[in-house]
């Protein structure tokens, strides 16, 4: 579905400066350049650089956007470009989403990009794929063993799955459609009150939660007070994400457990989506 992915381009260019702290990425949230995504600027040496946006595929289907033209338009001929000289162009279509309801089938398996195994916040998945592999790898190892290749005897790859990183994949997919409805201006207002720190941005993108102490709760909710229209999208969406939590929790243990336990994904959904004003096509589809 256009909004569980993001399109994305980018450039591998040599520029006529020397770029500035190179061994940091730097990665900016601008609802004009890449609305419901981010853009990004990844030196590779103190004059080359990797540097592309991705958009939501949501807006991308209902308001026509293309990443290429947004790069274009922004990017192109900006000062980070300067003196750009193009060395490699690519684009592609990036899942940003919660895991499948399910990675096996009679006789099928699933691992990496195919299996959505990616950090829906950015859409990073080298790790999360390699962690998939080594699991799906175990899962086929007992299933030769076993003589049993049907969707029950590899149905513990799902639970393990979810156990080592999909339920945080999940989370973090709450996360990221709180943030794809924050407006430029509401962006900047949470970042200048800081309403959550870095570090605390890093462990919510980590861990899919924040584990928080009781000063720490005081300290966010003054800082919360300054930005009420913000503040109540973040306490929303940390809701939700425990919610979300919860019910992964109970993921089934067999396929006849599945149906009932997606029915019930999707009702948290619709009430996180309607919350958030926002229409998602997967749930109408269900």
């Amino acid at each position: 579905m256009p909004e569980d992915v993001s399109n994305a381009y980018r450039e591998i260019i040599q520029v006529d400066y020397d770029i500035e702290k190179p061994e940091f990425i730097k990665i900016y949230l601008d609802a004009n350049i890449a609305p419901g995504g981010y853009w990004w600027l990844f030196p590779k040496s103190r004059n080359i650089m990797n540097i592309g946006l991705g958009l939501w595929g949501k807006l991308s289907e209902e308001q026509g956007l293309n990443p290429r033209h947004n790069y274009d338009k922004y990017l192109a001929n900006s000062q980070y470009t300067r003196g750009r000289k193009i060395i490699h162009v690519g684009g592609g279509i990036v899942p940003t989403r919660r895991p499948l309801p399910s990675l096996v089938a009679n006789g099928f398996l699933a691992a990496g990009d195919a299996a959505v195994t990616v950090n829906p916040v950015h859409g990073g998945g080298i790790g999360p794929a390699l962690l998939s592999a080594e699991l799906a790898s175990k899962t086929v190892l007992e299933a030769f063993e076993k003589g049993d290749f049907t969707e029950r005897g590899l149905w513990r790859y799902n639970i393990e799955y979810l156990r080592a990183y999909g339920i945080k994949q999940a989370m973090l997919d709450v996360f990221r459609l709180m943030l794809q409805t924050l407006t430029n201006d509401q962006l900047n207002r949470g970042l200048k009150a800081r309403l959550l720190t870095e570090d605390e941005v890093l462990e919510i993108s980590e861990k899919g939660s924040l584990e928080l102490s009781l000063i720490d709760k005081l300290k966010i909710g003054l800082r919360l007070m300054k930005v009420p229209d913000v503040a109540s999208k973040l306490r929303l969406a940390l809701r939700y994400m425990g919610e979300v939590k919860n019910l992964y929790e109970t993921y089934p243990e067999s396929p006849s457990g599945l149906s009932s336990w997606y029915g019930k994904l999707t009702s948290v959904y619709h009430d996180y989506a309607g919350k958030l004003g926002i229409t998602l096509k997967w749930l109408s589809n269900t």
